[in-house]
C-alpha cells in the first residue's frame, strides 16, 4: 500500500542543494518539488522549522540476532531508517524465500536479504536472484573458494572483512585477559588489514561488484586509497565513528564488537576517509546482544551493538556542531548505499523516486534512554545517558506515515528491495 501527502515548506536536502519548499508524494511516488505547490494532495504535513531528508539505507543489519524483523524495524523507523539490508541463516533459495515471506509481514520498513555463502553452496548463491547480495563471511574469505566465488558471479558481494583464524590465534596470545579493553589488541589493526586486503585483491583480479561491510582502522583506509577500484564500495560502522577507547570503561563489556572500537586516531582517519571519497557511506552494523549476553566476563562475552535507531540522531548531533553538512548526511546515509546496493529510484529527495523519508527538528534535545526511548529489543544502547540535538519526527515510507511525534505505526508496510 503506498499513500499520498505533501510536506509543506521545510528544508528540502536535495542532492546538490538546501531548500525550503514543498514535496509532493502521489501513490508513494514524489512527484512535485518546488517553493510552493499549487497541487497540494493528501495528508498535510507541516514541515516549517524542520529538515526533510531522503530515509536512511542501512547496509549492514544482523537479522538473526536476538530480535524478529517486526521489533527492529521499529526501532529503525524511530532512527529515520526507511530501508534495511542484512543477513539472517539463509544458505539456500528456499530459506530465503521463507526468510522474506515472514519479512513480508512483519516489517514496517523496506528489506533486504543477503544469501550466505558456504563451501557447500556456491551455485546456488550465484543463482537466486531474491538475494540482495551475497555474504561471504570471514571464514569463506580466507579460503580459495573465495576466488571462485568472486571469478563467477555479476552478483554485489557484500564482504565481512574478518580473517576468524588469524584472530582466533592471536586470541591464544592473551589466554587468561579479562579486561575489554586488550580487545582491539587482540582484534588488531594487522588482522583487519589483511582481511581488507584480500578482499580488495580479489575484487580487483575478478572486477565484480564487491561491498566491503566495514572499515574501522587507519592503516585500512590507507590500504584503500591505495587499492581500490572503482567497483568496490566501501561501510563505515555507526560505533566506530561514534565511540572511542573510552566506551572499554563507561560500558565495559558491552563495548566489545567486531570490528572493535578503537583508538581516536582511527575514528579521525574515518571521517577523513568519508570526506574524501576513499569510503562511500555509513552502515549501523546493528547486531543487538541482550545485557545479559554482554555483561558476562570477557572474553566470555558476545560481539555486537544495537545501532540501528541512533546513526541519524548521532549523525543530526554532530551537524548541529557543524563538524558535517546535511548534504553529507544525506549522501553517506541514503544515496551511496542505495547506489552500492543497486537500489533503483531509492535515497535521493528527486521526482520519480520513492518517498521514503524523514522529517527531522534540529533543535529536538532528547536523552537516549530517558526522553528518547530504547527501542531495541535487547533493551540498551551504548550511548545511554547522552543527550543530542537533532531528531527524527516523522518517517515516511512509500508515502506511509510509519513514525510520528514518538509514535510507531504498527502496519507493516516495507517492500521487498
Amino acid at each position: 500500500m503506498a499513500g499520498s501527502l505533501t510536506v509543506h515548506q521545510a528544508r528540502l536536502v536535495l542532492p546538490d542543494r538546501v531548500v525550503v519548499g514543498d514535496l509532493v508524494v502521489e501513490d508513494g511516488i514524489i512527484t512535485e518539488i518546488g517553493p510552493s505547490v499549487q497541487r497540494a494532495t493528501g495528508l498535510r504535513i507541516d514541515g516549517r522549522g524542520c529538515v526533510l531528508l531522503p530515509g536512511l539505507v542501512d547496509t549492514h543489519v544482523h537479522l538473526d540476532a536476538c530480535e524478529d524483523l517486526g521489533s527492529m524495524s521499529r526501532a529503525a523507523v524511530a532512527g529515520g531508517v526507511t530501508s534495511v539490508l542484512g543477513v539472517r541463516s539463509a544458505r539456500t533459495p528456499s530459506e530465503l524465500k521463507a526468510e522474506l515471506a515472514q519479512a513480508a509481514e512483519l516489517s514496517r520498513v523496506h528489506y533486504g536479504l543477503y544469501l550466505r555463502a558456504h563451501e557447500d553452496n556456491l551455485e546456488q548463491v550465484m543463482g537466486d536472484g531474491r538475494a540482495r547480495g551475497i555474504w561471504v563471511s570471514g571464514q569463506l574469505l580466507g579460503t580459495e573458494l573465495a576466488e571462485q566465488l568472486f571469478a563467477n558471479t555479476d552478483r554485489v558481494l557484500v564482504v565481512d572483512n574478518v580473517l576468524p583464524e588469524r584472530i582466533e590465534e592471536r586470541g591464544k596470545l592473551y589466554e587468561g585477559v579479562t579486561d575489554p579493553s586488550e580487545h582491539p589488541r587482540i582484534h588488531d589493526e594487522d588482522s583487519a588489514v589483511v582481511a581488507t586486503e584480500r578482499a580488495l585483491d580479489l575484487a580487483r583480479l575478478h572486477g565484480g561488484p564487491t561491498h566491503l561491510l566495514h572499515v574501522s582502522s587507519r592503516r585500512e583506509v590507507d590500504l584503500l586509497a591505495a587499492r581500490r577500484s572503482e567497483h568496490v564500495t566501501v561501510g563505515i560502522p555507526t560505533p566506530n565513528l561514534f565511540l572511542t577507547e573510552e566506551a572499554y570503561q563507561r560500558l565495559g563489556t558491552r563495548a566489545v564488537a567486531s570490528p572493535p572500537i578503537r583508538e581516536s586516531r582511527h575514528q579521525d582517519a574515518l571521517w577523513e576517509a568519508l570526506r574524501d571519497g576513499a569510503a562511500d557511506l555509513i552502515a549501523s552494523g546493528h547486531h543487538p546482544v541482550r545485557g545479559e549476553t554482554k555483561d558476562r566476563p570477557y572474553p566470555g562475552t558476545h560481539t555486537g551493538l544495537p545501532t540501528v535507531e541512533w546513526t541519524l540522531p548521532l549523525l543530526l548531533d554532530a551537524a548541529q556542531r557543524e563538524a558535517i553538512s546535511l548534504g553529507e548526511v544525506a549522501r553517506w546515509t541514503a544515496e551511496r548505499p542505495a547506489a552500492a546496493m543497486r537500489l533503483p529510484r531509492k535515497g535521493r529527495l528527486e521526482t520519480g523516486y520513492d518517498a521514503d523519508l524523514v522529517l527531522v527538528d534540529l533543535d529536538a534535545i532528547a536523552t537516549v534512554g530517558r526522553d528518547a526511548p530504547v527501542r531495541s529489543a535487547c533493551g540498551w544502547s551504548p550511548w545511554q545517558d547522552r543527550t543530542l540535538r537533532g531528531w527524527p519526527v516523522v518517517t515516511i515510507v512509500l508515502g506511509e506515515v510509519v513514525f510520528r511525534d514518538g509514535e510507531v505505526m504498527d502496519e507493516p508496510v516495507g517492500r521487498a528491495l
